[in-house]
Order: structure tokens, then sequence, then C-alpha cells
């Protein structure tokens, strides 16, 4: 298991947590280990309520928009507005 646990002077800082031993590393390490092995990545509350941020959740309107928008697009809808002379 990775666990982020603090955060100091802009710094995160992170434990691997292997077999009962704790390995303190770098949280980018660490969370590419977790990515690799399927491992979780915890953090605490405390942690994340000094320096987590919120996230609005998207309407699904607008997203289905934006999916139906990108099956009708198609290359020939841009035009390019400065052709380059070097296609000669």
């Amino acid at each position: 298991m990775v666990v982020i646990t603090a955060m100091n002077d802009g710094v995160y800082e992170a434990e691997l947590h292997v077999g009962g031993h704790i390995i303190d590393a770098r949280p980018s390490d660490c969370v590419a280990v977790a990515l690799r092995l399927g491992w979780p990545i915890q953090c605490p509350r405390s942690l994340m309520d000094q320096v987590g941020v919120e996230v609005e959740a998207v309407a699904s309107d607008e997203v289905e928009a934006f999916r139906a928008f990108l099956d009708s697009v198609n290359a020939d809808d841009f035009e390019d507005e400065n052709p380059s002379s070097d296609e000669d």
C-alpha cells in the first residue's frame, strides 16, 4: 500500500507499506509502483483537508453534448486559415 503522509514546504512525502515494513520514498515513485501493482493509495483526511481541492462534477448533459460533437466532427471541418507556401 502507498500512503501520502504529509506536505512540507510544498513537497509531498510518502511511504510504501510492504510486508510489514514502511519505506520512505518519493511520492511519484510510490504512485508509479501502486499503479503498476494495483495497490491502494491512501492519504489521511487531515492532509486532504489541508491541501486538497474540491472538483465540481460536470453535468452529464454537457458530457453527452460533447460526445455528440466528437461523433459528428471530422478533419474537413477544420480549414487552415494560413496556408503555407512550402507545399509547392
